[in-house]
Order: structure tokens, then C-alpha cells, then sequence
């Protein structure tokens, strides 16, 4: 994106040499409210109004970025305030699912649902790349699967 800008900026500029050398002697009426300049360069007046041009898109600009960046701070707030909420909540229910440390255990009541149980889980046990079946024909030692031998 800087490179794009810097070749138009530098095109922009080399136009603006441009017209500058090839119209010196052309001159202008201006008039700017009730006072009238009789005779000014062609030139000096392209370049005034690029000038203001460029004047004005840098104060849109200036306008539009202090928006967004309000913005952005504004949405950074709000993403705090609703991390720190979920980390509270989620603080809480890990403290109502311990309940108190110093609790003695009883049995639940009718009415209250009993704990979940942990089930011990089998560990998943690697993929196995050796043919249920061997070839009779093979008898390398190498080529068991768990060597780190022949690849497969």
C-alpha cells in the first residue's frame, strides 16, 4: 500500500512540474469574493487548488481515523468488561461445583441430583501399519512398525 501511494504521489508531482513548465507564460483572471486578480500564473493557481485539495482530504481524514479509533477503544472496553464477566461466571461455577472445602460429604438428598461420576478412559492407543496377516515370505526384523525402521 506504501508503494502504491509513494508511485501515484510521484506521478501527481512529476504531472505538476509537467504543467508547470509547459504553460509559465499562461495568466489568469482569479476572482476570490469581491477581489479580483488580474493576471496570475496558471500554474500557481493548479497548484493552490491541488494544495487545497489535499488540505481538505487530510482534515476527513484526520476526522474519520479519530472515529474509528473511538471506536475501536470503545469495543476493546466492552471486550474487557465481558471477559472479566465470564471469568467471574465461570469462577463461580467452578466453586458451586466444588462446593465448600471444608464440607462433609453426605448422601445427596431426594430432591438434589447426585454427582457426576468419573469414568476412568482408556489412553487411544497408536495406529497400527502392519498387515494383520504377515507374508510368509518376509523375514526381515526390520520391518516391524514400532523399530522406526523401513517406512511405510
Amino acid at each position: 500500500m506504501r508503494l502504491l501511494f509513494a508511485v501515484v504521489l510521484f506521478l501527481v508531482l512529476f504531472g505538476l512540474v509537467g504543467f508547470a513548465v509547459e504553460n509559465p507564460d499562461v495568466r489568469v483572471p482569479v476572482s476570490i469574493g469581491s477581489t479580483t486578480y488580474p493576471a496570475v500564473q496558471l500554474f500557481v493557481v493548479v497548484f493552490v487548488a491541488f494544495a487545497c485539495g489535499v488540505m481538505a482530504t487530510a482534515l476527513i481524514a484526520l476526522v474519520e481515523g479519530t472515529g474509528a479509533r473511538m471506536a475501536n477503544r470503545r469495543l476493546r472496553r466492552n471486550l474487557e468488561r465481558q471477559e472479566a464477566a465470564l471469568g467471574t461466571a465461570r469462577a463461580q461455577s467452578e466453586f458451586a461445583r466444588r462446593g465448600e472445602p471444608d464440607a462433609l460429604d453426605r448422601e445427596p438428598s431426594s430432591g438434589a441430583r447426585p454427582a457426576p461420576q468419573r469414568v476412568p478412559r482408556e489412553f487411544p492407543s497408536a495406529p497400527v501399519y502392519q498387515p494383520v496377516e504377515a507374508d510368509p515370505r518376509d523375514n526381515s526384523e526390520d520391518d516391524d512398525p514400532y523399530s522406526g525402521g523401513r517406512a511405510v
